[in-house]
C-alpha cells in the first residue's frame, strides 16, 4: 500500500467513526480544501469495505439509507459544488480588495482561491490570488509570498505577468497577477492530431524552459495551470510552490505535511519529498506528452476505423474518480515519441532531459520530421561497429586519438577564446569552473544587460555569484552592478573577488576589476583599464569608460580620440546609441550620421536620440527639443534610465542655449517634482538650478527666491559647492559661509584638485580685490582644475576679466550644473558686481 493509498484508509476511517451529521460537515469543508481528495476518498469508501450513502450531495457512511451508484455520488458531489461555487460568486462580488474590485470567482483549489478583479483607477482587468479564508496561516503566506517571488523574476509573453503583491483591510496578503483568458490544455488539445499537439507541447516546453533559465522550477505542471489562448499561443499559471534555486531555504527536504502536489503528475523525488529541480517539471512535461498522445492517437484510430458518415462514440468510462495511473510510453506507436516520453519519465531525474528546452528542442525535430536528439548517432555506431571485423580496432583507436588530439585542441584555442560578450571582452575561459545552466544564466544577465534591464540582470547572476563556485566572473560583475547603485551589499561581493583573485592566475579579470573600483582614484582607473584594453583591444565598453574618464577631466581631444575607437561588433546593445550621441555631443557629427541606419529598428528611440544629439552640436535647438520629447514619451525608453537622464538634462539645457526662458521654468519646475517623488537627489538638484537660471533671467522676484533655497538645500558637499557657485555667479546670497564651505573643500575633495582656490578667487572678487581673485584664478588653472569638470566656472571667472584663454572649448557635459550657470549669465569682458551678494547666515 502507497503511503497516499494509506493517508486516504486513515482518512475514510476517521469519516466512519464520525456521527452522520458531523461527517457531512467534514467532507463539506474537505470539500472546499481539496474537492480531488474527496473523489478519491468517496472512490475508496466505495470500493473498500464501506457502504457509502449520499447525504446533501456527499457520500456518507449511514447503514439506513440505501447504497448509491458510484456515478449518482460523482452527480451529487458536482451539484454541491456548482451550489457552492454560486455562493462563492455572492459572497465576493463587489468586494474591495485594495485598488481592485472583484467581479467574479475564476477558481480555487487547495490552498488558494483566484478572483476575477477590475483596477478602479484604470479599468484593468486582473486576476486576485489568495490564500483562502478557512486557511489563512503564517506558512501558507509565505508559499504566497514565495509565488509572488518567482512570478516577478519571470518576464515572458508565455507566462501570466505579475503586477504586484497587496493586502486587504485585514492585513490579508494576496497576489496581482494579469488576467488570462483561454482553455486548459487538455480542452484545448482536444480536436488536434498528433503532430498538432506536439507542436503545442513544444511552446509550453519553450515557456518552462525561459523559468529553468532564469532559475525557477515549477514544481506543479499540469494541464489545468497551462492555457491556450485563441490565438494558439500558451500561458503558464500558478507558482504557487515552485522553487527558486537561489533561495537556500528551498533545498532543504520538502515537508509531507508541506507538500501540495498533484500525484499523477508528481516526478518520484517530489513524491520522496527529495530535493527537486527542472527535471522533476520535465517528469510533468512528460505525462502530458503521453497523455496528449495517446488521445490523439486514439481520435486517429476511430476516425479511420468508423465510416465517414458515423460519428465517432465516445468510449465508454468508469467512474472519473479513479486513482491515478502512472504514464505508461509504450503505449505510443511511434518509436521516436516512445523513446522521447521514456528520457522524459526516467525514475531517476539524472537520467531524464536537464530541462525544458531539452525536451522541446526533440519535439520540435521530430514535428519537422528529424531524428530527436534522443536517438543519438552514437548507438546506430556501435551497432554497426560490432559487425566489423576486430582488426580494424587499432585504426579505430589511432583515429579517436587524432580526433580527441584535435578537439582538444580546438576546445584550448578557439572555443576557450570564443567571446560571449565583446563588449567587455569576455571570453568562454572567464566561465571555467561553472555548470552549463550557470554559464547559460550568466550568458542571459549580459544580455538583459546589453538591453537595458539591469535589475534583472542583477538578480539572475546574483542565484550564480551565490553558489559554491570557483570563477572569479560573477562576483566581479555583482560587485560593479552593486557598487555602481551604491548598496553595501555589492562589499560581500568585493571580498569574494579579492580572495578569488589573489593567486593572479586571471590578469584580465584583475584588471577588469580594478578599472571599476569605486574607491580608486581616477589615475589609477585610467592606469587598469588601458592595460586591460591591451590584453583585449575589442572591449569597447572599457574605452567608453576612458573616453568618460576624459571627458571629466574636462580633455575633449582625447574623450574624442577614443570614443572614434571604437568599433562595434552588432548595434544591439543599448550602450551603442550613448557612445554614438557622445560623439555627437563632441563635434563627430560627420562621423556619427553615416552609422544611424545600422541602428536596430526596432528600438527607434535610439536613433532618435543620436539625431537629436547632433542637432544639439549643430546648434538647431528646436529639432533637438523635438527629438527629446519623443524619446522621454517613448515607452521603451524607460528601461534606459542613464540615456532618460542625459536626454532630460540637454532638453533643459537646449531651451537655455534658445533663450526661451519660460519653458525653461516649466519644464524644470515639473521635473523638480518628479525628482523630488523618487528621491533623485542628482536630477532635483540639476533642476531647482535650471529653475533658478530661468526665473533670474526673466526677473520673477518671487520664483528666485523660492529656487534659491531650494538649490541652497542641497545635502552633499559637491552639490553645496556648485550652488553656492551657481548663486554667485548670479549675484545673490548664499548662505554657506566660504572659509568653511573652502576649508571643508580641501578636506573632502581631493579628487578635485585647484577647487578650493576657485572658491578662494570668488571670495576675494567678493571683497573687491580683483588682482588677488586673478592670482588664485591662475593657480587654480596650473593646479589642474582647467582638467576637471568644474572647468567652465574657472573660464567664466577669467573671461569676466577679460584674462585666460581664449577659444577654450565648454565641454558639452551635464555635471556640475553651476557650468551653463557661467555660461549663460557671464559673458566676455562683462566685470561681475558682487557688491548685492554678502553672504548670509543660516
Amino acid at each position: 500500500m502507497t503511503d497516499a493509498d494509506a493517508s486516504l484508509r486513515r482518512l475514510a476511517e476517521m469519516l466512519r467513526a464520525m456521527d452522520p451529521a458531523d461527517r457531512t460537515a467534514h467532507l463539506a469543508e474537505l470539500a472546499q480544501v481539496d474537492p480531488d481528495q474527496v473523489r478519491l476518498v468517496m472512490q475508496w469508501l466505495d470500493t473498500g469495505r464501506f457502504e457509502p450513502t449520499t447525504t446533501a450531495g456527499l457520500a456518507v457512511d449511514d447503514d439506513t439509507a440505501p447504497t448509491q451508484h458510484p456515478n449518482d455520488q460523482e452527480v451529487g458531489l458536482d451539484r454541491y459544488l456548482k451550489r457552492r461555487a454560486a455562493l462563492l460568486e455572492q459572497v465576493w462580488f463587489g468586494r474591495q480588495l485594495g485598488n481592485y474590485r472583484v467581479e467574479t470567482v475564476l477558481g480555487q483549489g487547495g490552498m488558494g482561491i483566484v478572483l476575477g478583479a477590475v483596477a478602479e483607477d484604470t479599468g484593468q482587468q486582473v486576476a486576485i490570488k489568495m490564500v483562502r479564508p478557512d486557511l489563512m496561516g503564517p506558512g501558507l503566506d509565505m508559499r504566497l509570498t514565495r509565488e509572488s517571488e518567482a512570478m516577478a523574476r519571470l518576464q515572458h509573453p508565455g507566462i501570466a505577468r505579475f503586477l504586484g503583491l497587496g493586502t486587504t483591510q485585514e492585513g490579508r496578503p494576496f497576489l496581482v497577477m494579469e488576467r488570462v483568458d483561454g482553455a486548459g490544455l487538455d480542452t484545448a488539445s482536444s480536436t488536434l492530431d498528433l503532430k498538432a499537439s506536439m507542436q503545442l507541447l513544444a511552446k509550453v516546453c519553450a515557456v518552462v524552459s525561459y523559468a529553468h533559465t532564469h532559475q525557477v522550477v515549477h514544481r506543479d505542471l499540469k494541464p489545468s495551470n497551462i492555457l491556450v489562448q485563441r490565438d494558439g499561443e500558451v500561458r503558464l499559471l500558478d507558482f504557487g510552490i515552485a522553487k527558486c534555486l537561489a533561495d537556500q531555504a528551498h533545498l532543504t527536504r520538502t515537508q509531507t505535511a508541506e507538500r501540495m502536489l498533484t500525484p499523477r503528475y508528481a516526478a518520484p523525488e517530489q513524491v520522496r519529498g527529495e530535493t527537486s529541480g527542472p527535471p522533476a517539471d520535465v517528469h510533468a512535461l512528460g505525462v502530458m506528452l503521453v497523455d496528449m498522445a495517446s488521445r490523439a492517437m486514439e481520435r486517429e484510430r476511430i476516425a479511420v476505423s468508423l465510416p465517414s458518415s458515423d460519428p465517432p462514440a465516445v468510449p465508454a468510462t468508469g467512474p472519473r474518480w479513479q486513482e491515478p495511473q502512472p504514464a505508461d510510453p509504450s503505449v505510443l506507436i511511434d518509436p521516436a515519441l516512445r523513446a522521447i516520453a521514456a528520457v522524459a519519465l526516467a525514475n531517476h531525474a539524472e537520467d531524464r532531459y536537464a530541462d525544458a528546452g531539452q525536451l522541446g528542442d526533440d519535439l520540435t525535430r521530430w514535428c519537422e520530421g528529424r531524428q530527436p536528439l534522443v536517438l543519438h548517432w552514437r548507438r546506430r555506431l556501435q551497432r554497426r561497429w560490432r559487425s566489423r571485423r576486430s582488426g580494424l580496432l587499432p585504426l579505430a583507436v589511432a583515429c579517436a586519438l587524432l580526433i580527441a588530439a584535435a578537439c582538444f585542441a580546438w576546445y584550448q584555442f578557439v572555443f576557450l577564446e570564443r567571446s560571449f560578450e565583446s563588449g567587455y571582452g569576455l571570453i568562454e575561459r572567464d566561465l571555467a569552473g561553472l555548470s552549463r545552466s550557470q554559464k547559460k544564466s550568466v550568458r542571459e544577465a549580459f544580455r538583459l544587460d546589453a538591453g537595458g534591464d539591469r535589475t534583472n540582470a542583477i538578480g539572475l547572476m546574483q542565484v550564480v555569484a551565490d553558489s559554491d563556485i570557483p570563477t572569479a566572473l560573477p562576483p566581479v560583475m555583482m560587485s560593479i552592478w552593486l557598487g555602481a547603485r551604491g548598496e553595501e551589499s555589492a562589499e560581500r561581493y568585493r571580498k569574494r573577488v579579492e580572495t578569488l583573485l589573489a593567486d593572479n592566475s586571471h590578469p584580465y579579470l584583475a584588471l577588469f576589476y580594478e578599472a571599476h573600483k569605486r574607491d580608486d582614484d581616477s589615475v589609477t582607473q585610467r592606469q587598469a583599464l588601458e592595460s586591460a584594453l591591451a590584453l583585449r583591444p575589442l572591449a569597447w565598453k572599457l574605452r567608453f569608460a576612458l573616453a568618460h574618464g576624459a571627458i571629466a577631466e574636462n580633455d575633449a581631444r582625447r574623450a574624442r580620440a577614443e570614443l572614434a575607437k571604437i568599433d562595434f561588433v552588432d548595434f544591439q546593445d543599448r550602450r551603442v546609441p550613448q557612445v554614438l550621441a557622445d560623439r555627437a555631443l563632441l563635434g563627430d557629427c560627420d562621423a556619427v550620421r553615416p552609422m544611424l541606419p545600422k541602428l536596430p529598428a526596432d528600438r527607434p528611440a535610439w536613433r532618435t536620440w543620436v539625431e537629436a544629439a547632433c542637432d544639439f552640436a549643430e546648434g538647431r535647438y528646436a529639432e533637438a527639443g523635438d527629438g527629446f520629447d519623443l524619446i522621454l514619451s517613448d515607452p521603451d525608453a524607460s528601461q534606459q534610465a542613464a540615456t532618460v537622464d542625459v536626454v532630460r538634462s540637454a532638453r533643459l539645457v537646449a531651451l537655455g542655449q534658445e533663450g526661451q526662458w519660460l519653458e525653461l521654468l516649466d519644464a524644470a519646475a515639473e521635473g523638480y517634482r518628479r525628482a523630488v517623488g523618487q528621491n533623485d537627489r542628482y536630477s532635483a538638484h540639476r533642476d531647482a538650478m535650471m529653475a533658478l537660471v530661468a526665473a533670474h533671467r526673466l526677473g520673477l522676484q518671487p520664483d528666485i527666491e523660492t529656487w534659491r533655497e531650494r538649490v541652497l538645500s542641497a545635502p552633499d558637499l559637491q552639490y553645496q559647492v556648485d550652488a553656492h557657485v551657481a548663486v554667485r555667479l548670479l549675484g545673490l546670497p548664499s548662505r554657506f559661509p566660504l572659509p568653511a564651505l573652502r576649508a571643508d573643500v580641501a578636506a573632502k575633495m581631493g579628487p578635485f584638485p585647484g577647487l578650493s582656490l576657485l572658491l578662494e578667487a570668488i571670495e576675494h572678487q567678493q571683497s573687491g580685490r580683483r588682482d588677488a581673485a586673478l592670482a588664485a584664478l591662475s593657480r587654480a588653472r596650473r593646479e589642474g582644475l582647467a582638467e576637471t569638470r568644474f572647468a567652465p566656472v574657472l573660464i567664466a571667472l577669467e573671461r569676466s576679466h577679460n584674462a585666460g584663454q581664449a577659444g577654450e572649448p565648454l565641454l558639452l557635459w551635464f555635471a556640475p550644473w553651476s557650468d551653463w550657470v557661467a555660461q549663460w549669465v557671464v559673458p566676455t569682458g562683462r566685470s561681475m558686481d558682487w557688491s548685492n551678494g554678502s553672504e548670509i547666515d543660516d
